[in-house]
């Protein structure tokens, strides 16, 4: 049986992105993308979803550095044609 997590169910994630926002000057965002990607793993966990799957830009070099350093690995590329 396959479960679905989605982002937008846990509120206390986009709350601090919200915070974040409001405090540029002071943030790490290292630090702060990192707590909310281990939030969000958590919260998954505790759902019993056994995998987060993630959609990046493969130009948004910063974002892939980052999962990567999570422990995310590539899995799939999609390819398109403009017809």
């Amino acid at each position: 049986m396959a479960h679905f997590c989605y982002w937008n169910d846990y509120p206390a994630l986009n709350a601090a992105v919200g915070v974040a926002a409001q405090n540029r000057d002071e943030i790490d965002f290292e630090l702060l993308r990192s707590f909310l990607m281990n939030a969000a793993a958590e919260w998954v966990r505790e759902r019993r979803c056994r995998t987060i799957e993630l959609h990046v830009f493969e130009f948004n070099l910063s974002a892939l550095r980052l999962y990567e350093s999570l422990g995310y690995e590539t899995v799939s590329r999609r390819l398109k044609a403009r017809l």
